[in-house]
């Protein structure tokens, strides 16, 4: 599982069944991650950055393919894409261990407001 891949991010429990489903019919090994805060609450899913299909590098461009035929995978990489000029920032916080789980959103909000809050303490100590 270490080095599994992820691929797609999931906040809809059906559509990970289904993709679940269709994988494990074509013999193709995977691991869903955070997939049981799905199951219990939907809702904070959101804010742990979904259940992640994860495939190994073997498998990947098979997944690819199958998920994009299922229009899956386009609708993931276009909200990544929305992020625009703030894609270097959410590089840097996806190498951060504890922010990397969270969704590329949270993740640019959390290290934009850590930011912020360390300019404030610092501007605040000098002053002082």
């Amino acid at each position: 599982m270490k080095d599994y891949i992820t691929i797609a991010t999931f906040h809809n429990s059906y559509q990970l069944d289904l993709v679940k489903s269709q994988l494990q019919a074509e013999d193709i090994p995977f691991f869903v991650r955070d997939e049981r805060i799905l199951q219990v609450d939907p809702m904070e899913s959101f804010a742990y950055g979904g259940a992640k299909l994860q495939v190994p590098p073997s498998h990947l461009e098979t997944v690819r393919k199958m998920l994009e035929e299922a229009g899956i995978l386009s609708a993931e990489h276009d909200r990544i894409k929305t992020l625009g000029i703030l894609q270097p920032i959410d590089r840097l916080a996806a190498q951060m261990p504890l922010i990397r789980v969270f969704s590329a959103e949270t993740r640019v909000f959390l290290l934009l407001s850590s930011l912020l809050i360390l300019l404030f303490l610092v501007l605040v100590f000098v002053l002082i």
